[in-house]
């Protein structure tokens, strides 16, 4: 797991060195297949592990955009934008990450699975709560 950590530390960092994002899918899928199912059949500790990568994952992915954010002069959401948009990415480039999203069960917002449900449904009626 630890070689793993170390590859996507290594990507996140030096986007510059990764191979064709059809094996950057390819090496991520697997990888967090794996530790979807160690935190669902794990052992506590197996569980907590992955825990702890998913937050460092998460850290560092965020510190990546925000030190991109600053170099380029443009909003988080900004990137975010950009990185949603097909228009940004050739069509095996598109397709790719949609099937990667799709093998996490993910949306289009970077969130994965049922946090991403129950984002969408808080922020909903906040929003409410708001123009009300």
């Amino acid at each position: 797991m630890s070689n793993m950590m170390e590859y996507l530390e290594d990507l996140i960092n030096h986007p510059e060195k990764a191979e064709d994002l059809d094996t950057v899918i390819a090496k991520t899928t697997s990888f967090f297949d794996d530790m979807l199912r160690k935190l669902r059949e794990g052992t506590q500790e197996e569980k907590e592990e992955m825990r702890e990568n998913f937050k460092r994952i998460g850290e560092m992915a965020e510190q990546k955009m925000q030190e991109i954010a600053k170099e380029q002069g443009l909003s988080r959401e900004d990137i975010l934008d950009n990185i949603k948009n097909p228009k940004n990415y050739s069509l095996e480039e598109w397709q790719s990450l949609q099937r990667f999203q799709e093998n996490l069960g993910g949306s289009t917002d970077g969130h994965v699975g049922k946090k991403n449900e129950k984002k969408k449904r808080a922020s909903t009626k906040r929003s409410k709560w708001i123009t009300a």
